[in-house]
């Protein structure tokens, strides 16, 4: 019986591909890119993704809105700056 392999791709998108094993052997088809992004930088931080039993729905970990926030900016020496 065919099975199917998910994973994530090294551009962040959930790909499959179908696989056999046995005892001695093993082999995969080619892998598909399904149309889902998994968000960066959570790769291999923790599980970012999961699967129902009938490979039809998934949930995946994704970043919702954008941030807002300004970037923080460390100061460093800033002694020796008030001395100008």
């Amino acid at each position: 019986m065919a099975r199917k392999l998910f994973f994530v791709s090294s551009d962040s998108a959930l790909s499959v591909a179908s696989v056999n094993a046995t005892v001695t052997s093993f082999t995969a088809g080619e892998p598909q890119t399904l149309p889902i992004k998994v968000q960066p930088g959570m790769v291999g931080a923790r599980l970012t993704y999961d699967i129902a039993a009938n490979g039809q729905r998934f949930i995946v970990n994704t970043a919702v809105g954008t941030d807002t926030r300004p970037p923080l900016t460390v100061i460093t020496n800033w002694t020796g700056l008030l001395k100008r």
